[in-house]
């Protein structure tokens, strides 16, 4: 509206293009209504790249040719599609100056910045809306999923964050493996309930064989795809697309339980931009992936109510729970990723962690699921844990819980909120933490007025972990972290000056430091330092990472992607081999620092792979992958040349913390 007079123009507009068609971004007033000759005289002019002024002529009662409409089309500079500036002036021509077509040109450099940030606010409201669906569909993992009850569950979840003219159905497949029609979302479900779509055939039948989702994307892409079907199939497709056309993004997503596909659910969304489509290729194989988790986890609950203890009936658990571990590898080791990249806002961050975190508290589900099923002695042992400190305060905290944040600590209902950074192995037992913590906490407590808020907060440096405990008003900020402020004192030291704080009697024997508010009678906050274990310092080897080379060795596509995303995000170089005999055959065709092993791989064993390469590189450290369920006997692992284990479901952080400390060795 202020750009209305410029160069005597009765009317301003920003448009482009956008999927081949001229869109109206805003204006002035109201969108014009266009001719199709005008129309296609703008596209033309846009697609010229370069000002042009277009006038439209008419014959008045004495048959003289007069302008009734003068319309200038400047660009708008930017590596994004087509975009431009419409000056229209009715009545008369539009002369534009040098002069003028300067003053223009500033005002489209200004149009381009208020498109880049529609366009980011737009993606960010998206991104938020997306994430949001998909976390809704691993909550509530503990509760069984029945999806012979509710086929169309999982479109209803993920719909609300699809593009308005978007369609997609559920094809369930049969005993025979074929996939019908049997729920959708925005299409006429009766049209489609007769076709039958075969193993195989087109992205559909293909992610109902293989398990993997499929993509196609870009119209010409999607049009050849839809040829793959048969006519009737097609036929069908072509029906429910109407007036919108060929799609420009179609996706087939397998929603898995357990080992069997169940059901595919396909999308087709019409507006998605060669931009946007890999952001719609990662969320939704996200969704697709924890929904088919929520299904693992009702079937591994099934089975674990009716398993006894024996073998046979665990060797058929087995495999299943193998699966699910790889997949929560990815979706952690996925979201992880994607929290560490620049370009993204930092409420997405937040999103992204609390994937990783529901994921987690999905994993010890699923465990205990498993475990149910069978006797104390079958159980295998724990993982060796690397987040002690997030262990110890959640399984404090779940057993206090009254709702929400609202806790029982100190005899009374306290607010306590949570921000845990400190992924690291420390010298001291899960279990001792958590004896640590709770009698802390019941302490700590006391000092609390019935206002005020009590943060946990843990961190780490290259050394140690932290973990503080603060008191503050609601609307205040928590104490900075103690870690650079307070005076530690050796847990002995500490218990001798304070006997009252009879807690630390349970560490005062230990290494581990102690910082307490002495400025008040009653503490403001507290704060614990434990040391790392083996010192696995992240700068001691910062300046050799990119001499690292590691094998990784999985016959799971989607664990060697994530692995070697990982370590290429660190600087390392990697190889990947999909098979124990093609791991042993690059070890001794090359030189490597490190190997990364599965332990359960269809040819050989990780356990034989790691002697293998043993013989051929006696000193290399060699990393054995593995699932929760694997009973590990450390004899047999040190006869076989294995120096670790890295249990899955895996966060990058124990990735790092195991590659450095083997290449810190073998330096």
């Amino acid at each position: 509206r202020g750009l209305v007079g410029l160069a005597s123009c009765t009317s301003a507009f920003v448009c482009g293009m956008q999927n081949g068609k001229l869109q109206f971004y805003g204006g002035s007033e109201p969108s014009p209504d266009l001719s199709e000759n005008l129309r296609t005289a703008l596209i033309e002019a846009i697609d010229r790249w370069k000002p042009l002024v277009i006038n439209q002529e008419a014959v008045d009662e004495q048959g003289k040719a007069r302008i009734v409409r003068s319309t200038l089309v400047h660009p708008i500079p930017g590596a994004q599609g087509r975009d431009a500036l419409l000056f229209r002036r009715d009545d008369s021509p539009m002369v534009v100056g040098t002069d003028e077509l300067e003053i223009i040109a500033v005002y489209a450099n200004l149009a381009r910045l208020l498109l880049d940030r529609r366009e980011l606010s737009r993606r960010d409201l998206a991104g938020r809306l997306g994430f949001d669906a998909v976390i809704q569909l691993l909550r509530g993992a503990d509760r069984p999923v029945a999806f012979d009850d509710d086929p169309g569950f999982f479109l209803r979840q993920i719909g609300e964050i699809l593009p308005e003219s978007s369609l997609a159905v559920t094809f369930v497949r049969n005993s025979a493996g074929v996939l019908q029609a049997k729920a959708g979302f925005r299409t006429n479900i009766d049209e489609l309930e007769d076709i039958d779509i075969h193993p195989g055939e087109g992205s559909i039948g293909e992610a109902g064989v293989t398990g993997q989702p499929q993509f196609v994307c870009g119209r010409r892409e999607a049009q050849n795809a839809l040829e793959l079907y048969e006519p009737s199939v097609k036929s069908a497709f072509q029906r429910q697309f109407g007036e919108r056309g060929i799609p420009s993004f179609i996706a087939a997503c397998p929603l898995v339980d357990a080992e069997h596909v169940r059901a595919v659910a396909t999308l087709f969304l019409f507006n998605v931009s060669d931009t946007d489509a890999p952001s719609w290729t990662k969320l939704l194989t996200l969704a697709s992936g924890l929904y088919s988790f929520r299904l693992t986890v009702s079937s591994l609950q099934s089975l674990s109510r009716t398993a006894s203890a024996a073998t046979s009936d665990r060797n058929d658990l087995l495999p299943i729970v193998n699966k699910l571990n790889n997949h929560l590898s990815a979706v952690i080791g996925t979201a992880e990723l994607a929290g560490q990249r620049v370009d993204i806002a930092g409420d997405l961050r937040s999103q992204l962690k609390s994937i990783i975190d529901e994921a987690q508290r999905a994993a010890s589900v699923a465990r205990s699921a498993v475990a149910a099923g069978f006797s104390r002695s079958d159980i295998p042992p724990a993982a060796v844990d690397t987040d002690f400190i997030r262990d110890a305060v959640e399984s404090v905290l779940a057993k206090a819980r009254i709702s929400g944040n609202l806790y029982m600590a100190g005899g009374r209902p306290r607010e306590i909120t949570c921000s845990f950074d400190s992924a690291a192995p420390l010298l001291f037992s899960s279990e001792n933490v958590r004896s640590l913590f709770e009698a802390v906490l019941d302490r700590f407590a006391t000092y609390t007025a019935d206002d005020d808020v009590i943060s946990l907060v843990s961190y780490r440096n290259d050394k140690f972990v932290f973990l503080d405990l603060c008191r503050h008003r609601k609307n205040f900020p928590p104490v900075e972290r103690v870690m650079h402020f307070g005076e530690y004192q050796t847990a002995e030291q500490a218990f001798r000056n304070r006997p009252a704080d009879v807690y630390l009697r349970q560490i005062s024997e230990s290494p581990c430091w102690y910082a307490v508010d002495t400025a008040a009678p009653s503490p403001a906050f507290l704060s614990f330092k434990f040391p790392i274990r083996d010192g696995g310092s992240r700068s001691s080897i910062s300046g050799a990472r990119t001499a690292i080379r590691i094998l990784a060795i999985d016959d799971q596509p989607v664990i060697l992607d994530l692995i070697s995303a990982m370590c290429q995000s660190l600087g390392y170089q990697i190889v990947t081999a999909g098979s124990g005999e093609e791991g042993t055959r690059l070890a001794s065709q090359g030189h490597f620092d490190i190997v990364l092993t599965d332990l359960a791989m269809p040819d050989i064993s990780g356990l034989e792979v790691a002697r293998r390469i043993r013989k051929i590189q006696p000193d290399i450290p060699i990393i054995l992958v593995t699932g929760w369920e694997a009973t590990l006997d450390k004899a047999q692992l040190g006869a076989a040349g294995v120096t670790d284990v890295l249990y899955k479901p895996f966060r990058i952080e124990q990735l790092t913390d195991l590659v450095q400390a083997a290449a810190v060795k073998r330096s």
